[in-house]
């Protein structure tokens, strides 16, 4: 190109009588460009810088590319990041909700069902006090018949009526389980860790083998079990007393109710709840 075009030069100038400087000069490099582009070697290398230009830029180009994808890259993890932790912090604060609003169905429950229990006690031994005196007036004045029932009593027998020998059974494990509930409610002995069923057998005033049966029997369930959601429900009111138990750790309470060990009260807490103390105590405070 740049060969035809010192050629086009030329005839312009060679039809200009006042340009012959100008002639001769696009005529010296009309020879000039005319040799080096027929020069094997010249081309090469200008060819050789010509494409190493082209991959410099190819490179740089490339190289700019790259750039973008990353930062792109960058923006999009970025991006889904702050998605991630949107999502995580929703769905956290949503659960925390619906397990505050829980808990707080639970402590509800289990402190109505504290003061039940205490409400209940507190009846049956008023009930109990006055079944006593009446019972008591009535063993004093007899009425007339009473030597005619005893008399009728005496001749029955339990061999007329077997079904006797039951409800005689019956009852005595009625009367047991009676006796129990009122050493349980009106002592606070089980409170002791070293409480056995030797002692509340011994407080019962019976054998260590009627109670165990009893409690089988009456509750479905053994000694240890009941002994400990007696001293659950005692936390139950002991925590929601915050005036004068606020202060007490979860450990402190454990001991006061007569548990070793904090994880074994923390368990047993649970299985009965359905919260652990510190949620329990937590709702409480507030």
């Amino acid at each position: 190109m740049l060969v035809d075009a010192e050629r086009g030069y030329r005839r312009i100038y060679q039809n200009i009588p006042d340009k012959s400087a100008l002639l001769s000069e696009h005529i010296n490099r009309y020879f000039e460009i005319r040799d080096s582009a027929f020069d094997t070697d010249s081309f090469l290398k200008i060819s050789d810088q010509y494409q190493r230009e082209l991959d410099r830029k190819e490179r740089s180009k490339i190289k700019t590319l790259q750039f973008q994808v990353s930062r792109l890259q960058l923006m999009i993890w970025a991006l889904a990041l702050i998605i991630l932790i949107g999502a995580v912090i929703y769905f956290w604060s949503r659960n925390s909700r619906r397990l505050r609003k829980a808990y707080g169905v639970v402590y509800e429950s289990n402190r109505e069902m504290a003061q039940s229990a205490r409400r209940e006690h507190a009846e049956a031994t008023r009930e109990e006090g006055v079944l006593t005196s009446q019972q008591g007036q009535a063993e004093a004045a007899p009425g007339p018949d009473a030597a005619a029932d005893t008399e009728s009593a005496e001749e029955t027998t339990d061999t007329d009526c077997p079904d006797k020998q039951q409800h005689a059974t019956e009852a005595s494990t009625e009367e047991l389980g009676k006796r129990i509930e009122e050493v349980m409610e009106s002592s606070d002995k089980w409170l002791d860790p070293d409480f056995s069923i030797s002692s509340l057998a011994s407080l019962a005033g019976v054998n260590a083998k009627y109670v165990s049966a009893c409690i089988n029997d009456r509750y479905g369930k053994n000694f240890r079990t009941l002994i400990n959601e007696y001293r659950i429900h005692t936390a139950l009111r002991r925590m929601s007393d915050t005036e004068n138990y606020g202060n007490y750790t979860i450990g402190a309470i454990a001991e006061s109710v007569g548990f070793r060990s904090s994880t074994n009260f923390i368990a047993a807490f649970k299985k009965l709840t359905g919260v652990t103390p510190s949620h329990y105590l937590r709702l409480a405070k507030e």
